[in-house]
């Protein structure tokens, strides 16, 4: 690819089309969003756009505008998979699927135990503090004075008094690890303790992951979009030529300065520095592969963080390999010299940690689950058994496609710096849940023959009278019949979970989300539990 250039770029007045989609681990799948009639064939059946077998015209193509919404409507699944396979072999983000992971073995009582508890035991009990984590902190005379505070502004309104008191559980049959675990008195369930050790290790990773660049704030997430873009320009690379993906890559940087491109223009100022104007594209992704893989499995989140990695090969890391010879170098001798330079552990190392890891919690969730469920057998709570086979089925889920995919990586590391083969390798579109949503009232002109065709069968969603052939759907969402995957609705009932726990019990990731999206849960999770929420701030 051709290198940085101060004119002769595309038009500065293209602009790229945002929110297309988006991926989250809480769904473990992807979402891709429709906004025009245009982007519908290209975002749902990029392959058949491509290879002609559609109605759409690649003729009508007639501007620069034009070209944009194209691509990025072509390359979303691209964009969204790389998300995915990112998160399943990065320690990075293997470590933030662990710690759902382990929610995902506990919440389900936490909901189905501590709130009906507190429900129906008492009149008293029917108000939970959130965030949760932040109440279970104070002490007992800054809870009092809390309660005070709420209490004055209740009686203001004419409102009852509102007692919130701990709750107990029977621990019987709650592993030994667990019972013996040192805490603070206040946290007075091994629940509880659970629940607060992941989210604590959540936020600490997002936490030490960040970094300052001048006034600009680099988080973890703007390596994985650098990631997913680089996706994106190989797949428009290699199927509409390198100018395409040059001109692509220009309107990109173009953008006002947001996580979505800041990691890329880090990135490319680094290369500039060391090799002046050339960009060679495999450098490029070398650098996000390379800086995706520091072992963050410790207990030291800094220093192996993607941003800081990243921050490392653009001040002083790429020095260690000659432009020249970027192209003649195996992925496995530039990861060499760039661990040799940074220290600790290798990235081969930091892959084969997380893979045990994964299995590791795997295995012992199996068992922590159904202990927690039995340690509510002696209360008046119906151990949720339903919601057992989920989170079993989920951590398996999620298990089998990190040994799949890291057994790919070792076996061909340099599928690392190729998206396009790795993705084809393994398939990820088909292993993935999909979740479509579509503008109201938009016509997909296709049958749903074609959806099927285009990756899975429709399991929901709302139909209107057909409109040219076609079907007027708002929302689509197919599984994938592969073994390695958990059925669509499964995971989206496993998301719902896990953001009215996000809600409840984390202080960051309850501030994290838009308040229109908190209204929602909360109004969600009051008709649930039949209970008020009270909020700290």
């Amino acid at each position: 690819m051709a290198g940085r250039m101060s004119s002769g770029g595309p038009d500065t007045e293209v602009r790229l089309p945002r929110d297309l989609g988006g991926f989250d681990q809480r769904f473990f799948g992807v979402e891709l969003k429709i906004h025009r009639q245009a982007d519908c064939w290209p975002a749902l059946c990029p392959w058949e756009v491509l290879a002609g077998e559609t109605p759409f015209d690649l003729a009508s193509l007639s501007s620069d505008q034009d070209w944009a919404n194209f691509l990025s409507a072509l390359t979303l699944r691209m964009h969204e998979g790389q998300h995915a396979l990112d998160y399943l072999y990065s320690p990075w983000g293997g470590e933030v699927l662990r710690c759902r992971m382990r929610l995902s073995s506990i919440v389900g009582d936490v909901f189905g135990g501590l709130f009906q508890y507190a429900v129906f035991a008492s009149d008293r009990l029917r108000h939970i503090p959130a965030p949760y984590a932040k109440w279970c902190r104070f002490s007992a005379d800054a809870r009092t004075r809390q309660l005070r505070a709420w209490n004055a502004e209740r009686r203001a309104m004419g409102l009852p008094d509102v007692n919130i008191e701990p709750l107990t559980f029977n621990q019987r049959g709650v592993p030994e690890a667990l019972r013996g675990r040192a805490a603070p008195p206040r946290f007075t369930t091994p629940l509880r303790v659970e629940c607060l050790f992941a989210y604590d290790r959540l936020e600490h990773l997002v936490e030490t992951s960040t970094v300052l660049r001048g006034t600009q704030r680099i988080t973890a997430a703007a390596v994985f979009e650098a990631s997913a873009v680089l996706a994106q320009l190989s797949m428009i690379g290699e199927t509409m030529g390198a100018d395409r993906a040059h001109r692509y890559l220009f309107q990109v940087l173009g953008a006002p300065v947001s996580q979505h491109n800041i990691a890329l223009l880090l990135m490319l100022d680094g290369i500039e520095r060391f090799y002046g104007k050339i960009i060679p594209q495999r450098l490029l992704r070398a650098m996000v592969a390379w800086s995706l893989l520091g072992d963050v499995t410790g207990g030291d989140f800094g220093r192996p963080a993607p941003t800081r990695r990243l921050m490392f090969l653009a001040e002083r890391g790429l020095s260690k390999i000659p432009v020249d010879e970027i192209n003649a170098f195996s992925v496995v001798d530039i990861f060499a010299r760039w661990d040799a330079a940074y220290g600790g552990a290798t990235w081969d190392a930091a892959l084969r940690k997380t893979l045990m890891d994964f299995q590791a919690i795997s295995d012992e969730l199996q068992g922590v689950s159904i202990a927690f469920s039995l340690s509510l057998a002696g209360e008046s709570v119906k151990p949720n058994t339903e919601y057992l086979d989920l989170a079993k089925t989920w951590c398996r889920s999620v298990v089998e496609r990190a040994r799949m995919v890291h057994g790919i990586i070792f076996e061909q590391p340099e599928y690392l710096v190729e998206p396009m083969r790795m993705q084809e390798r393994i398939d990820l579109q088909a292993e993935l849940p999909v979740l479509v949503t579509c503008a109201e009232g938009l016509a997909l002109r296709m049958d749903w023959d074609s959806l099927r065709a285009a990756g899975g069968v429709v399991v929901a969603g709302a139909r209107a009278p057909p409109a040219e052939g076609g079907d007027v759907i708002r929302q689509a969402i197919w599984p994938s019949a592969s073994r390695h995957c958990i059925d669509a609705l499964s995971a989206l009932r496993q998301r719902d979970i896990f953001a009215n726990c996000d809600l409840v019990f984390s202080d960051s990731l309850w501030r994290s989300v838009d308040r229109e999206f908190q209204e929602h849960m909360l109004a969600t999770l009051r008709e649930t539990f039949h209970a008020e929420l009270l909020h700290i701030f």
